[in-house]
């Protein structure tokens, strides 16, 4: 009979193993142990995914499992692989204590289409669930029969609409009216810097201003750096909870990006100074030098000064060191081009290039958006 001996008060704080007293114990009898079953969807059906129907739910629901003590609730990991791969290479869906997790035909879709499936076909899926006590051996996980399900992808075709945010962690509040637009920097993604606060915390997205729906909250498993979004398309349906803020080190301005199609958020914290320096401005390369930008708003710095014919540029955080510093790619012109920042770049990016005929220009760098231009006052 294999039996597991685990010590119940440590293994509900923290799942791990140690010597103890006979009366702490507690013997979990593993052959007396029931594991999940999926219940819904159910096994051998069709789902067909839409465009039309992208916020719709599809839903998974599981019978829980039974351990036969009385400990920990146990974990749940939801997981999908095509079928007849045997889950070598499985995704997981959502860890939960839950028996009942929740997807848009939107994420599904996108997930699905992430795995190389094809927009407009019918794929075979399998989906299984594994639960456990502790995470620390896999002793105690209990995999759920796989359950088949054939499920059709659609194309997705993005509308863009302008999308806006609020909540107590940011500068407006929760006055639906004043909501902050937020930058559309391609496909279904949006972006914007904004100085958000810690001890007010929460953060929603909505699609019109003035309106509660329809909006976006926080799905479950989020932190305050990234995670997934709940679509609330009407005041029918269920209202998801802000996004906590409560995890970000310090109050300060962050670039928050949302995918509206892939409902997915990401925060991180962007610089509140930067300074200008290159072959082409009166400092040249002296970054202790460097000549300081002002910081218009969260995120937009402006700086008019005078630029060499066809010289180079680029810009730091920090005077007198290299790093963090933002540059271009091969796509940069001498009038506008993509931003990136070193680290956490992989290398230096590259030298900006100004324009033919020296003058004074100004230079404005967008922060929410990534890019740079390069005009005259």
């Amino acid at each position: 009979m294999k039996r597991i001996i685990f010590i119940l008060a440590l293994l509900v704080s923290t799942g791990l193993f140690f010597a103890c007293e006979p009366e702490n114990l507690v013997v979990l009898d593993m052959e007396q142990t029931t594991g999940p079953q999926l219940l819904l969807p159910a096994g051998g059906t069709t789902i067909t995914l839409s465009m039309a129907n992208q916020a719709a739910l599809v839903t998974f629901r599981w019978a829980a499992s039974h351990y036969g003590e009385n400990l920990a609730a146990p974990r749940y990991l939801l997981q999908m692989d095509r079928a007849g791969n045997n889950f070598a290479n499985p995704r997981d869906l959502v860890l939960t204590t839950d028996t009942v997790f929740t997807i848009t035909q939107a994420a599904l879709n996108t997930r699905l289409l992430d795995m190389g499936i094809a927009a407009g076909t019918t794929a075979p899926m399998e989906f299984r669930v594994r639960s456990f006590i502790t995470d620390a051996s896999p002793a105690t996980f209990v995999f759920s029969p796989t359950l088949a399900v054939s499920i059709r992808t659609y194309d997705m075709v993005i509308i863009v609409k302008p999308i806006f945010m609020l909540g107590g962690g940011t500068s407006v509040g929760w006055d639906n009216n004043a909501a902050i637009e937020m930058s559309h920097i391609g496909g279904s993604r949006f972006a914007v810097v904004d100085r958000l606060a810690i001890e007010q915390w929460g953060i929603k997205f909505i699609s019109r201003r003035g309106a509660w729906e329809p909006q976006w909250g926080a799905a479950e498993g989020g932190t305050s750096f990234a995670g997934g979004l709940r679509y609330r398309p009407t005041g029918a349906d269920p209202d998801p909870p802000p996004i906590d803020l409560r995890q970000l080190t310090v109050a300060g301005d962050h670039r928050v990006v949302v995918d509206t199609l892939a409902l997915t958020y990401t925060i991180e914290r962007v610089t509140e100074q930067l300074f200008l320096l290159g072959g082409a401005t009166t400092v040249g390369w002296n970054n202790a030098a460097a000549l300081p930008f002002t910081r218009v708003s969260p995120g937009l710095f402006r700086i008019t000064t005078p630029l060499a014919a066809s010289g180079e540029i680029k810009f730091i955080e920090t005077l007198g060191q290299w790093q963090p510093q933002w540059g271009t790619n091969a796509t940069g012109t001498p009038a506008s081009g993509p931003l990136f920042r070193n680290p956490p770049g992989p290398g230096d990016p590259g030298n900006i290039p100004t324009p033919a005929v020296a003058g004074t220009y100004t230079i404005e760098v967008n922060l929410s958006t990534m890019r740079y231009r390069i005009f005259a006052p």
